[in-house]
């Protein structure tokens, strides 16, 4: 419960401090973002070891990095073949599949840079630090589903939108806290989740 209060408390002040940086110097939202992504994740994991006294506790170690990497890996390639059955059924009852996943991507150089290494690579690290790592994990010893649905629940809640559903943090969160209880190692649905928002990303690009 401390784990979890400090790491809620740190988040809503460095997003509030990110908010106040971005309306008084103009720089790129994406840029901002970033630094407190960035910020998101020091602080989290030095939470995590002054509470818990070890990262280890949230799935975190230097040991397991290389093997989290792996699985995650074959873990997205698994959900990829799923996914690609699933387009095909969609496409049968006449629903363009790609039109579920495109965003609306930025123009320009610069911010399709800060895109996909702050959208795709840093914000899915201290995401799952935040949403697996510590609620996923708050929430299990009232057993695997509560843990599922509340964990998720959060995460594609912090994620809607006024005008849709959220239904790709929902399937995310979903396989990450899934593939977080299989394997217990954090690298892992981060590795996913990386990889997921990288394609998704490249989709909305590709099909803009």
């Amino acid at each position: 419960l401390k784990t979890l209060f400090i790491a809620i408390f740190l988040v809503v002040i460095l997003e509030i401090c990110g908010q106040i940086a971005f309306r008084m110097t103009g720089i790129r939202n994406l840029v901002v973002l970033g630094c407190v992504r960035v910020a998101d994740i020091v602080f989290l994991v030095g939470a995590v070891i002054y509470c818990e006294k070890s990262a280890s506790a949230i799935g975190l170690d230097a040991s397991i990095v290389r093997h989290g990497l792996k699985k995650g890996v074959l873990w997205s390639i698994a959900f990829g073949l799923l996914a690609g059955v699933s387009a095909l059924v969609l496409l049968a009852f006449g629903i363009h599949p790609l039109q579920l996943l495109k965003t609306k991507p930025p123009v320009g150089l610069p911010d399709a840079f800060f895109l996909f290494f702050v959208g795709g690579i840093i914000s899915p690290i201290a995401e799952e630090i935040f949403f697996r790592g510590i609620i996923f994990r708050f929430f299990r010893p009232w057993g695997f589903p509560a843990a599922l649905v509340l964990s998720t629940t959060i995460f594609a809640a912090l994620h809607a939108s006024a005008s849709s559903l959220p239904l790709t943090q929902i399937v995310g969160g979903i396989l990450f806290a899934v593939s977080f209880e299989v394997e217990n190692n954090l690298i892992v649905p981060t590795a996913i989740h990386v990889i997921g928002n990288l394609v998704i990303f490249s989709v909305s690009y590709l099909t803009a």
